[in-house]
């Protein structure tokens, strides 16, 4: 027994660690910003023949759309985006006629590998008539421009479709949500099942059925939340009906569109794994787990993690295990409350006896995940985070403040039923407060995948 003291000293060890590491500075990471620009803003320049942007983080080039007026509104014509040589956070468009002297505005938006977009706009003057084509020299390392509202897409009068709009988040909460009751079910049967499958009156395969017809749902959902991810981010970056041939060139040439195709790819073999599991194919759990990796690594690679310069390999890793850990937590959780305590019994079989035994065989399952998701959230914070003060002065930061306090709500909730409620099993009173109790602890996780469907999305300074 003492054993399973040992993941739950993880988890508060780790919540100790997390304010020591913040302590060491690091540098923190954003959506792609204009760092500066060939025309400056605000300069005088002769009539230039091309548009040099660089970036904070590397933006993908069919994600990246420039658009060049005069003073009379009128569309100057540009060159297709293209890096400036072997530079990957550099933009540069040619100008395909001459301007005649006036002021010009530039407006500009883009995406990094995460996909969440960043738009801006500056203006400059040509002040002489067109000369003959030159050379544009090359900026001065570490230069400058004063770009203040640049990446501030009200300031330019419109309104942009963002990653932080109510029907985005609501649906990245659906595909969490779904990716967890895979996840959950997976766990269950491989973690929690075969502990119990001797007990007298168990109905393993019946609960295996619940298990496989519950985790083909969960997949259906996560195709369909996958397609529509896709839809809304063709309206976030263009604000308007892509063509097909853009539609292909975002999925296909991106690597937010490798991420998308990987987490397609897996909730589709999720699908088939699952209902190879409900005709009773042991192989279907394998495929299914093997699923809801590549779908947790998929979430990662088109998210915050991906846009790490130092230690990319191991963000993305972390972010992976992050996924992983709270679905097996919440999700085996569910499963527990939706299946395990309404399963089907034998005959001579009482339900309290069962509930006893499944909430034993689900403790080190719970106390395990929750250590993980502990851990990896401390490596969150020390790579996305300066200091313990931006938990409260950073969106970011506050956004992340509220997510662990949530978590630590079901972590309190959790230790509560472990220590308290699951001595007392055996009778239907304790059944009955089992159950009201866990259910509480779920309506708090689905804060938690909401506050997390907020937190991806929130640049992070």
């Amino acid at each position: 027994m003492r054993r399973l003291h040992a993941p739950m000293r993880w988890v508060f060890g780790a919540i100790t660690l997390l304010g020591l590491v913040l302590g060491t500075p690091r540098g923190a990471w954003a959506h792609a910003h204009l760092r500066r620009s060939e025309p400056s803003a605000g300069a005088s320049v002769t009539a230039p023949h091309v548009i040099r942007l660089w970036f904070s983080e590397a933006p993908e080039l069919s994600l990246t759309t420039v658009r060049v007026t005069d003073s009379t509104g009128a569309s100057i014509d540009l060159g297709a985006p293209v890096h400036d040589g072997a530079d990957a956070l550099s933009v540069l468009l040619s100008i395909r006629r001459e301007l005649a002297p006036g002021r010009y505005e530039v407006r500009w938006r883009t995406a990094a590998v995460d996909g969440h977009p960043a738009s801006g706009r500056f203006s400059f003057r040509v002040a002489a008539p067109a000369l003959p084509a030159l050379p544009v020299p090359a900026a001065s390392p570490g230069a400058t421009d004063s770009l203040a509202g640049a990446d501030d897409s009200t300031a330019m009068g419109e309104r942009h479709a963002t990653p932080q709009d109510a029907s985005f988040v609501l649906v990245r909460l659906v595909s969490y949500a779904a990716l967890l009751l895979l996840v959950g079910a997976v766990a269950f049967r491989v973690a929690v099942l075969p502990r119990v499958a001797g007990a007298e009156g168990m109905d393993a395969r019946g609960m295996q059925r619940i298990l496989a017809g519950g985790a083909a749902a969960a997949a259906v959902v996560f195709v369909v939340t996958s397609a529509v991810r896709l839809a809304m981010q063709s309206r976030m970056m263009r604000d308007a009906s892509m063509s097909v041939a853009q539609l292909e060139d975002m999925a296909m040439a991106t690597q937010w569109g490798g991420a998308w195709r990987m987490q397609l790819g897996a909730g589709a073999a999720a699908l088939i794994g699952a209902t190879l599991a409900w005709r009773g194919r042991r192989s279907g759990w394998t495929l299914t787990a093997l699923a809801c990796v590549v779908a947790s690594l998929g979430i990662a690679l088109g998210g915050h993690a991906a846009t790490v310069e130092r230690y990319r390999s191991l963000s993305v890793l972390d972010d992976a295990l992050h996924v992983l850990a709270e679905s097996a937590w919440l999700g085996t959780l569910f499963w527990l409350a939706a299946a395990g305590l309404g399963a089907p019994l034998r005959d001579g079989t009482r339900r309290a006896d069962h509930v006893a035994a499944l909430v034993g065989a689900f403790s080190p399952v719970a106390l395990l995940s929750a250590a993980v998701v502990a851990l990896t959230g401390v490596v969150t914070a020390w790579q996305r985070l300066d200091r313990v003060a931006d938990l409260w002065t950073t969106p970011y930061g506050q956004v992340l403040f509220r997510k662990l306090v949530l978590v630590g709500v079901v972590a309190l909730v959790g230790a509560y039923n472990w220590r308290r409620v699951r001595p007392a099993l055996g009778t239907d009173a304790a059944t009955g407060r089992l159950r009201r109790s866990m259910w509480t602890e779920l309506c708090v996780g689905l804060l938690v995948l909401l506050a997390t469907a907020v937190l991806v999305a929130t640049p992070t300074r």
